[in-house]
């Protein structure tokens, strides 16, 4: 720290991959060395399955990774293929190679000497069918200046802006830069505490704003869910109607037929622009909440390293939990898994087929009687299809909004979980008494936050005119009264969602 300058932490290094189209399952290969001599390997294909992670993934590494190279593969039959390599500072045309063969797209990052420290948050976005795949465009979204030469997207209104520096990285460095404590392993160890815990207090507000984005995402997917389904009702209805008619008066079957087609057609189309706006929405939610996750997990990795070279033979009850999964969190990998990619194609091919089927019929009416006999099927067929997926999408809920109330029950738990190892050491406050809450204390929660209060603090609210909502947030408090310690596996036990393992 020089001249009452903080000295900043680097950032994780972050790769993104998203796609423009869905016309061919894709991954992101990635290779590093992370300073022990041995090349690490990752693949989105097999860390998330084929079922999920084939449009979009995203690794973070620690900063102090070198040498990374970063190269997409096409996951179709008679495949794998690698993608091949075009000329996105020209004309987009293919590259080859002194064989005359096309090259495979191998982007190099941090290769030089000079180029270790370089700060790393690289976006992706591909394109093109199965053999014809390319990088499309791809950016450095860092406050750096050099640009490299794989570097190319011209769109400036799209391009991948620089975010700022992550709380929980500010937060860190607020509270005690690591530099000074070097060579010293008890001012090392009480550095890395103070920092994992002001890290840790911000880490929840991260989970808390995140979690509050999310329910306003699943607000906005209940009213656009309701919506398409009185869409799709109707068309249901005009497609009934059309299919009876047909046969008692054709040309206003034929009619209402068409009208069933556009009010399908219109339906799937608000619901495909809406899927795509909420996810993006979703992705750069749970991307921002993953990275300061990530950036959490790292501190723990350098407190856990101050023990033990001070000789600490022993745990917290609550930080022997995070340590132990300090280093499966650091392998995490953000994807939003089958209801992205489900949404985005399987989605789209089911709710048109009645829409397909009513325009098939439609459009034989007038072919004479064989074609009219044909229609009357197709119209049937198509009635009958869409009154199926009618009833289906009011008795189902939309995979996007599945995958967010599944997000969000894991935030509830890792905002306790946090909660919990600050309370193992003694830096969990109450709002109330500004006093330290501890794993023996008995605590209640309000519902929406989860902002924790001493349980005897509330008393004599509860007492007087009856418990108040959180000063903090205004919700209502829970119902139960825990026990700290034992308060993490309740909620665990009420119900643990997907993916719950983490920070």
């Amino acid at each position: 720290m020089e001249g009452g300058k903080v000295e900043r932490t680097a950032p994780p290094v972050r790769l993104r991959m998203y796609s423009s189209d869905v016309l061919c399952p894709r991954s992101m290969e990635v290779s590093w060395d992370d300073g022990t001599g041995v090349r690490s390997v990752w693949t989105s294909w097999t860390e998330n399955g084929p079922e999920s992670g084939c449009f979009e993934a995203e690794k973070l590494l620690p900063s102090s990774v070198t040498d990374l190279r970063v190269c997409f593969r096409i996951h179709c039959p008679g495949g794998p293929w690698d993608v091949c390599k075009i000329d996105r500072l020209r004309d987009n045309s293919w590259v080859t190679n002194v064989e005359g063969g096309y090259e495979k797209e191998v982007i190099s990052l941090r290769a030089r000497e000079d180029e270790e420290r370089e700060p790393i948050d690289a976006v992706f976005e591909l394109r093109g069918a199965a053999r014809s795949c390319y990088v499309w465009r791809a950016w450095n979204a860092t406050w750096t200046t050099r640009r490299k030469q794989w570097e190319c997207w011209t769109d400036t209104t799209s391009r991948p802006v620089p975010e700022a520096h992550c709380p929980t990285l500010e937060a860190a460095d607020g509270a005690a830069p690591i530099a000074i404590a070097l060579g010293n392993p008890m001012t090392f160890y009480i550095c890395t505490t103070k920092r994992l815990v002001a890290a840790a207090h911000a880490l929840v507000d991260v989970h808390r704003d995140t979690l509050k984005g999310l329910k306003a995402l699943d607000s906005s997917f209940t009213n656009q869910w309701l919506g398409v389904n009185v869409g799709n009702t109707a068309s249901a209805g005009l497609g009934i109607a059309s299919a009876v008619l047909l046969f008692a008066a054709p040309p206003v079957g034929v009619g209402l037929g068409i009208g069933s087609a556009v009010t399908g057609g219109l339906t799937f189309a608000g619901d495909s622009i809406a899927d795509r706006t909420h996810l993006q929405n979703l992705r750069k939610q749970i991307s921002r909440d993953e990275w300061n996750s990530f950036v959490v997990s790292g501190l723990v990795f350098e407190w856990v390293q101050a023990r033990q070279a001070l000789g600490a033979s022993s745990w917290g009850s609550g930080l022997d939990q995070m340590g132990k999964a300090c280093s499966e969190n650091r392998q995490r990998t953000v994807s939003l898994g089958g209801a992205v990619d489900g949404t985005l194609t399987a989605g789209s091919v089911s709710q048109s087929s009645a829409g397909v089927a009513t325009r098939l019929a439609s459009s034989m009416a007038d072919l004479g009687k064989t074609a009219a006999v044909a229609s009357q099927i197709l119209g049937v067929a198509g009635a009958l299809l869409s009154t199926g997926f009618a009833v289906r999408g009011w008795s189902s809920t939309k995979a996007l909004q599945a995958s967010v109330r599944e997000r969000c029950k894991e935030l509830r738990l890792r905002i306790i979980r946090m909660q919990h190892m600050l309370a193992a050491v003694d830096r969990l406050e109450c709002p109330i008494c500004a006093d330290e809450i501890t794993l023996a204390d008995s605590v209640r929660r309000c519902t929406c936050d989860l902002h924790c209060f001493h349980a005897s603090c509330l008393r004599p609210y509860e007492r007087s005119n009856g418990l108040p909502p959180c000063h903090l947030c205004g919700a209502p408090f829970e119902a139960e009264i825990d026990v700290m310690v034992d308060s993490l596996e309740r909620q665990t036990r009420v119900g643990r969602p997907r993916n719950a393992g983490g920070f």
